[in-house]
């Protein structure tokens, strides 16, 4: 099985995923990344009470079986709003930040503390799908962001703070092509050589990697990348010619 983190990861840089498995010691957290993990967890806080009084499947990291049984439980027991649903399907296992049931069917709500749609949370949320499709029958697949238009006067008004885009037909086209790269992402994991793959803009894009320093580790300091505002394009492309 291969979580939702990792699938993302993978499709960032599959050398990242790799070394996530096998050489975890040479993480390192890119700067303001916690600041930023704090800020998702406040958001997420926030946006539950769109969806009032559910149920919280509490994070188990080294059991995620467990959170998958949780989530199980609570559908059978007739609970309609669940925070941190979690599912395992078609090799993913996903968490839901709030997952809600009306007369339609069931609802994916991904959160997020950006204040527009990017195309990552796309593939974000076709995870969730694909994880959860083949045991519920999921009516829309949505995200909640900021609303930066909103300006508060007196009491937070939680539903001017947030606005939600309906993404299901992006979400589940991008599942489709999604069903491949959880195969071949497997395959990766299991390599015992480590994957050449050279720095380059996906070292940033979208999200600062985690094994940055280990990948640069042959540049001498200081290096083209000490260079006070060059262009990532310019820097990433100089640095190629030379490795």
């Amino acid at each position: 099985m291969l979580s939702k983190s990792q699938i993302m990861r993978g499709l960032q840089c599959k050398k990242s995923l790799w070394l996530r498995t096998h050489k975890p010691e040479e993480r390192q957290l890119p700067e303001k990344v916690e600041g930023r993990f704090e800020q998702g967890t406040s958001i997420g806080e926030l946006s539950q009470k769109l969806f009032p009084n559910g149920a919280l499947v509490e994070f188990q990291k080294n059991n995620l079986e467990l959170m998958c049984d949780q989530t199980q439980a609570l559908i059978e027991q007739g609970c309609g709003t669940i925070y941190e649903a979690t599912f395992k399907g078609n090799g993913v296992f996903a968490s839901i930040d709030i997952l809600h049931k009306d007369t339609r069917g069931w609802h994916i709500y991904e959160v997020k503390g950006s204040t527009q749609v990017k195309g990552i949370y796309i593939q974000d949320s076709a995870c969730q799908y694909l994880a959860v499709k083949d045991r519920l029958d999921i009516a829309s697949i949505n995200i909640i962001y900021v609303n930066n238009n909103y300006t508060r006067f007196g009491d937070l008004d939680i539903e001017q703070l947030f606005c939600v885009e309906d993404i299901t037909e992006s979400a589940r086209e991008a599942e489709l092509n999604l069903i491949p790269v959880v195969t071949e992402l497997h395959d990766i994991k299991k390599h015992t050589e480590e994957p050449r793959i050279d720095i380059g803009l996906h070292c940033s894009n979208p999200y600062p990697c985690d094994y940055s320093k280990y990948c640069r580790r042959h540049l001498t300091e200081p290096n083209i990348f000490n260079l006070y505002r060059l262009k990532k394009e310019k820097s990433t492309s100089i640095t190629e010619m030379e490795w």
